[in-house]
């Protein structure tokens, strides 16, 4: 099996104003419940899916839905290893997210992204979508980027590995920095005004640092 890392495309508004807040999140408590837009890469189409929080740590909220996969036991743990090490690293090395939604914290949400696995072998290990924070259509609003559960999370005898995401979300939250950065600080169009191989090579740096390997 092949991993894949897709980058999404997104809309730039024409007027936009930087640093705004789209919509004040509301606190949420693990239980909590809310539809999220996903992108189907098997139809190339959105679509919403209903998911439960399971972990709410100081800068991340592990969102899941399928819970008896990703357990509140399984979430607090990929939780911890986000918040004590994984954003660390990225804010050190790279730069700081966003805040659009106010809440302080970075959604990773874990379901089994569509992809053409079972045909081709190569599957979509994660995203993150730029409209996500400009209000594009099928936004969510809010910092988030997208983990797969299969067979991302599992090994070549389908044994499961939850830690086996690790390297997808240091890999994606480093492009949610970058975006921050190129489009919030820096006022430019993260499609125009950055090359698309340089901000993977920083996701591949950062995954470098994050393993302490060369990656092959």
């Amino acid at each position: 099996k092949t991993r894949v890392n897709p980058y999404l495309p997104f809309k730039i508004p024409q007027k936009y104003g930087l640093k705004k807040i789209l919509k004040r999140s509301s606190v949420l408590r693990v239980g909590d419940t809310k539809s999220f837009w996903t992108h189907n890469y098997k139809t190339n189409r959105d679509e919403q899916i209903t998911s439960k929080l399971q972990y709410s740590g100081n800068y991340c909220e592990i969102w899941a839905k399928d819970t008896s996969l990703i357990t509140q036991s399984v979430a607090e743990k990929m939780g911890i290893e986000f918040d004590k090490k994984i954003y660390p690293l990225i804010v050190n090395n790279f730069y700081q997210p966003s805040d659009i939604d106010g809440n302080g914290k970075i959604s990773i949400l874990c379901y089994d992204i569509k992809d053409n696995f079972d045909s081709t072998g190569t599957y979509t290990g994660g995203y993150f979508y730029g409209g996500d924070l400009t209000g594009d259509d099928y936004s969510n609003n809010m910092e988030i980027f997208y983990v797969d559960t299969y067979p991302a999370m599992y090994d070549k005898y389908d044994n499961f590995h939850p830690e086996y995401s690790y390297e997808t979300i240091v890999h994606e939250f480093q492009h949610m920095v970058n975006f921050n950065k190129v489009f919030f600080v820096d006022g430019k169009d993260p499609m125009e005004d950055e090359p698309i191989w340089l901000n993977e090579g920083l996701s591949q740096a950062a995954e470098q640092i994050y393993t302490g390997n060369v990656l092959k």
